[in-house]
């Protein structure tokens, strides 16, 4: 079922101060109980796709959110100036043409609300953003389906369930990963190959299998070793656990070591040893790839990271974290905005505006993704800060938790 919502045609003699409001139904058909969760209006000046895919971190556009708790079917919640906003509240929406989209993430393991199984969404509707039309209405009737793994003959999905994980978060938790087995493995039935564990960037998700590897493992040349390659996942709700033990995610590490490789083993022909295991990965899985390689010796044989996130904390984006006085993620010591982003030479990401999107996020974005992982817990259960979100300025107290996940200080 439908649910149109009509909206009478404002006079002409609206008030030209009349508050930007955006008006969310929930669907009776998408939800049958109350919901709760973050709500998030995506407003697009792209003639096309849909804005519940954002935010883009390099083309961003506006969205607001608000966090919402027994959402009954039927009723409307509303975001106004008291709403989380990115680049700046409601009001300051600049008037123009916008294409709107709403969506409630009430997803407990993914950072990707747009894709989480049984999350709500609205169509997307236009908007003519100006005095005589400042509210628009929208409908959550839409439900996010069950993600379905592409398996084939020789990928193949892996889902198995976590005591470790289950235990600390009190519900249960899964591994989730892909197999991706040489193309010799059918033919040679008794053969026993070694593994190369991947690590995914940022985002990335084990499901990435099915466009990496369309038509199964590379094969391998003459005088090359065949791997069986295993694309693991690192999503979770606060962005990527980089499969470090943490008082936020919990130990993620620990699972991979003791559980998840473990079946592996157990359910394919590998080569179960340490000097037939290995791991690489891009970005936040190049991070994770020396993490784990260096906690675990005694499972991993070698390691091939790429660009990894910062593996020393004197130099995180450039900024020293150990700096006293505390240096500013926001502005350098002669005040000038700092970038955490480059395309060549040019800044192309600044930090303030980046962690502003990031907070509108609540979770699941990339900085609030480094304090989930590295950050002891506050007095509410969150991840611990490591900066002001007001002056970028460094907390030494938290810094100094963060110490022990700084891989060069480890190594030294």
């Amino acid at each position: 079922m439908v649910v149109a919502v009509l909206v009478e045609p404002r006079p002409s003699g609206t008030a030209a101060d009349e508050p930007v409001r955006i008006n969310v139904t929930l669907d009776p058909a998408a939800a049958e109980q109350p919901l709760t969760g973050r709500l998030f209006v995506y407003c697009s000046r792209k003639p096309a796709g849909e804005p519940r895919f954002g935010p883009d971190w390099f083309s961003p556009e506006p969205f607001f959110a608000i966090d919402v708790a027994n959402f009954k079917p039927g009723l409307t919640r509303f975001l106004d100036d008291r709403a989380d906003g990115f680049p700046d509240r409601l009001s300051a929406l600049p008037p123009g043409k916008y294409r709107v989209q709403a969506l409630l993430d009430q997803a407990l393991d993914t950072n990707k609300s747009a894709e989480a199984a049984g999350n709500v969404y609205s169509d997307v509707r236009e908007w003519q953003l100006d005095e005589r039309s400042p509210s628009i209405d929208l409908v959550l009737n839409r439900v996010v389906p069950p993600r379905r793994f592409q398996q084939t003959a020789w990928s193949k999905e892996v889902s198995l369930e976590s005591k470790l994980l289950s235990d600390f978060h009190q519900r249960p938790i899964f591994h989730l990963a892909a197999v991706i087995l040489p193309q010799s493995y059918q033919r040679q039935a008794t053969r026993r190959y070694p593994v190369m564990y991947i690590v995914p960037g940022f985002g990335g998700t084990h499901y990435d299998a099915a466009r990496l590897y369309p038509a199964g493992a590379p094969a391998a040349d003459a005088g090359e070793v065949e791997f069986i390659r295993v694309l693991l996942s690192g999503d979770c709700r606060w962005g990527h656990h980089v499969f470090a033990d943490s008082e936020t995610n919990g130990p993620r590490g620990e699972a991979l070591v003791h559980e998840l490789i473990p079946h592996i083993d157990a359910t394919f022909r590998t080569v179960a040893a340490p000097t037939a295991r290995f791991l690489t990965g891009h970005s936040s899985g190049g991070w994770s790839s020396l993490w784990l390689q260096v906690n675990d010796p005694d499972t991993f044989g070698g390691v091939w990271a790429t660009a990894p996130d910062p593996v020393d904390f004197h130099d995180w984006q450039q900024v020293d974290l150990y700096a006293s006085p505390p240096l500013s993620l926001y502005f350098d010591e002669q005040g000038q905005r700092r970038p955490i982003a480059r395309n060549a030479t040019k800044p192309i990401l600044w930090y303030a505006s980046f962690a502003n999107m990031d907070d509108v996020l609540s979770r699941g974005g990339q900085l609030r993704s480094f304090e989930a992982a590295f950050s002891p817990l506050d007095e509410d259960g969150l991840p611990k800060r490591m900066w002001d979100r007001e002056t970028g300025e460094i907390d030494p107290d938290v810094v100094q938790a963060w110490a022990k996940y700084d891989i060069s200080r480890l190594l030294s």
